[in-house]
């Protein structure tokens, strides 16, 4: 199998450059973010506290046998969601939130960068946006790492 043209083997900037034009990078950078917020709040939304993660129960045993077994403990009570769907509704609903906050975030720079006197290209709008999302995202999944509360 060849490479195109724009393969990250061959030319890993110019792969870079022409794939940050494709729609759903957007989705994947800024969603990413939400599943990070989304992966390690489920913790908390499942048990009710964050102990939880940091005490390691999460390694329950026979987990195939509890998938409709409520989803959520939020203020010391069960929520009949099935864990099923609580998972992947946790996992859209914040992957959502952020890839509206990073589309909103990326207008407002664009507005930013229309005042500006040497204004940048959208392509490069769209790099810093993605790296700063990078960075969130992974500094945030540290955060949960190291201090899980």
């Amino acid at each position: 199998m060849a490479c195109k043209l724009a393969c990250i083997d061959i030319d890993a900037e110019g792969a870079y450059w022409e794939g940050i034009k494709k729609p759903d990078r957007k989705l994947l950078y800024y969603a990413y973010a939400g599943l990070v917020i989304g992966f390690y709040s489920y913790f908390w939304l499942y048990s009710g506290s964050w102990s939880f993660l940091s005490a390691g129960v999460w390694n329950e045993t026979n987990q195939f046998a509890t998938l409709l077994q409520p989803g959520f403990f939020i203020a010391g009570r069960a929520i009949a969601i099935p864990k099923l769907i609580a998972v992947p509704l946790t996992m859209t609903v914040t992957s959502g939130i952020t890839y509206a906050i990073g589309l909103w975030a990326e207008g407002q720079y664009k507005r930013y960068n229309r005042r500006q006197r040497h204004p940048l290209s959208r392509e490069q709008i769209q790099s810093r946006m993605f790296a700063v999302t990078t960075f969130l995202a992974f500094n945030l999944h540290f955060l949960w790492v190291f201090n899980p509360h």
